[in-house]
This record gives C-alpha cells, sequence and structure tokens, in this order.
C-alpha cells in the first residue's frame, strides 16, 4: 500500500477533487500540487532558470546543457495541448490547468489586491505558451540547477517516449494516464528527471514540491543532517512511515520508543479493516476489495462496478484516476475520454 506524500486538488466538471498523491501505483499520481505559494506572473513566455541553485547547491551557475530539458518542455506542451483539444470536453479542458495553479506553479492573474487562477488558455498556441512555461517553474527552476549540480539527471529517451506516449494515446481511459504519468510528469518516481544522489551525500529535503534529491531507489534525505539514508527495511525502527521502504508503513506503539517498518496485512472480503492497535501492521483488502465504512465498522467489501455509487477512485472496479465521477459520484468516469470537442 503507497504511501501519500501529500495532497492537492483538480477541479473537474465544476467540481472541486481531493487528491490524494501516492506511489509509484495506484490510481492517483504524484503530479505536483502543494499549497499556493501566492505568486504569479503573466503566461507569454516560457520560465528560465535562475541560473544558481539554493542550498546545498549555492553557487552551481546553469549548465548550457539544460537547453535540452526546455526544448523538452515545448515539445511534451505541445503534445499535451493536441490531446487536451482531442479528447475533453470543456470542464475537463479547464479542470487539466487546476493543476498549474498550485506552488511551484504560479498560473495566476492580478485583480485588484489579489491574485485569482488565471482561467484557461483559449487557444492552442496559448495552451502551449502556458503548459510550457508553467513546466519550466518545476523543471528548469527548481530542478534544471540541481541536474547541473549532478543531484539529477535528465533522461532524453525518457522525455521522448513520454512525448510519445501522449501524441500516440486514443481518447478514452488511456488519456488520464498519460496526461498523469508519474514517470513523465511525478514529483518522487519521475523518470525523465531522476534523483540521483547516492547514500551518505549532500541532499536536500525538498519544500514540498519535490521531495529531495536522493535515488529513490535507495533511500530518502535525513531531515537533520541533510544526508542521503537508506530506507528502513520490514522489522527495523522508524519514527515515520516516510523512513520506511516503498510499500511498508511505521507500526508506533508506545510513542516514546521507536516504531517498526511493517508490510500491511491482507484481509479477506467480509473481514474488519481497522488495524487493530497502535504498533500492530497496517491493514488493506485484497485485490478487488475496498475497506467500506459504514459509519459503525469498517469491512472489506467488494469493489463497484461502473454505475455504482463511490466516494473514491479506490472504491471502483474499474480503478483510476478519477473513476469515481466528482460530478455524480458514480463509477465509471472517463476524464478527457473524448466525449465532445472543446469549446472555450
Amino acid at each position: 500500500m503507497p504511501k501519500t506524500f501529500f495532497v492537492g486538488s483538480l477541479i473537474a466538471v465544476g467540481v472541486v477533487v481531493s487528491v490524494a498523491a501516492c506511489g509509484s501505483s495506484g490510481a492517483t499520481p504524484d503530479v505536483l500540487g502543494a499549497p499556493d505559494s501566492g505568486k504569479g506572473s503573466d503566461t507569454s513566455t516560457l520560465a528560465q532558470p535562475k541560473g544558481k541553485a539554493s542550498g546545498p547547491d549555492a553557487g552551481v551557475e546553469l549548465d548550457p546543457a539544460l537547453l535540452p530539458i526546455a526544448q523538452w518542455n515545448k515539445e511534451i506542451a505541445q503534445a499535451i495541448c493536441g490531446k487536451l483539444t482531442e479528447c475533453c470536453d470543456t470542464n475537463d479542458y479547464r479542470g487539466y490547468f487546476q493543476r498549474y495553479r498550485r506552488s511551484p506553479y504560479d498560473f495566476s492573474v492580478q485583480k485588484g489586491t489579489e491574485r485569482v487562477p488565471a482561467p484557461a488558455p483559449k487557444t492552442a498556441a496559448e495552451c502551449e505558451s502556458v503548459v510550457a512555461r508553467q513546466l519550466g517553474l518545476l523543471n528548469l527552476e527548481k530542478w534544471g540547477v540541481t541536474v547541473a549540480a549532478k543531484r539529477m539527471s535528465f533522461d532524453a529517451p525518457r522525455a521522448a517516449a513520454c512525448t510519445a506516449a501522449v501524441k500516440g494515446v486514443a481518447c478514452g481511459t488511456d488519456t488520464v494516464k498519460v496526461l498523469y504519468d508519474n514517470a513523465c510528469f511525478g514529483s518522487r518516481y519521475n523518470e525523465v528527471l531522476k534523483k540521483v544522489s547516492p547514500v551518505g551525500s549532500v541532499c536536500e529535503t525538498g519544500d514540498g514540491t519535490y521531495y529531495g534529491t536522493c535515488d529513490i531507489t535507495l533511500g530518502r534525505c535525513g531531515y537533520q543532517d541533510h544526508l542521503c539514508k537508506p530506507w528502513a527495511h520490514e522489522g527495523e525502527s522508524c519514527s515515520l512511515s516516510a523512513f520506511c521502504a516503498p510499500d511498508l508503513d511505521c507500526a508506533i506503539g508506545d510513542i516514546s520508543k521507536p516504531g517498526v517498518c511493517k508490510s500491511p496485512v491482507v484481509r479477506a472480503l467480509g473481514e474488519d479493516c481497522t488495524k487493530a492497535a497502535d504498533g500492530d501492521a497496517p491493514v488493506a483488502c485484497g485485490d478487488s476489495f475496498y475497506c467500506r465504512d459504514d459509519g459503525t465498522r469498517r469491512t472489506c467489501a467488494r469493489k463497484a462496478e461502473d454505475g455504482a455509487a463511490c466516494t473514491d477512485d479506490s472504491d471502483c472496479l474499474t480503478e483510476r484516476f478519477l473513476s469515481c465521477s466528482p460530478l455524480t459520484r458514480t463509477c465509471g468516469y472517463t476524464f478527457c475520454g473524448g466525449r465532445k470537442p472543446v469549446t472555450q
């Protein structure tokens, strides 16, 4: 059961939808969406990196080798906007841009004395400019200087594969998977811009938008000494679930003592899915089941068929991002599934 790392939001079909971003598997992608930074700017130009990093990378000048990242931002923006126009109805098209209204992005406009969310782009050219610029705020301004410092790397073939996937996907249930693919656009499991700092090296813990620079396959960044540390594995001590290897949770009993990293205990249909006590292993329901809370107890129930009521994507048998309609709260919703053309 992947650990949750941040919460953002997406507006689709005119309804605010809570997005809990998890690990590399599951219906919910780890696309960025931390609390709004409050800053904003116009949408007419591509953001350029500031040229120097902060923290342990302070003083590192921008490497000309980062130009391929800027070029990819433009190429993937063109592919995304083409697919949005092809596959999204008006509400889903507008909803996609909600992701750029949260830090580290700044898709907002000045209204009086406040910054307010900017309206969705009206033309293909404007869409490409907005998306490329917003991606630049992360890929270049935040991550680019870290690539130059050799704490992250840019994988050009993987970037090209992401672009090809966006261009090639047919409108339907796979559209949302491609537009929110963790490997291409994720914050923690990104394969285009990879964290490569080895265990023992100096690292940054992150600022709520990218979760450090340590190689995710090896470990995490220490909050106090800012050194990459190996994951704690099954049976090893921990104080937070974030210190345990992916798919493990920190089972803490007595708060005065360290917890232990444990795998979830899998329950069958009809079995109680409430963790028995502090210090016990986490509980998960088996495949095709979800943990249903009826107000009095929590039990493993069969996932809902399309058209049945739901409260979360994980309730649905056809589980995918936004498969539980934010408007009707029924399973089977397809975000940007090609239902009708975009009309601005």
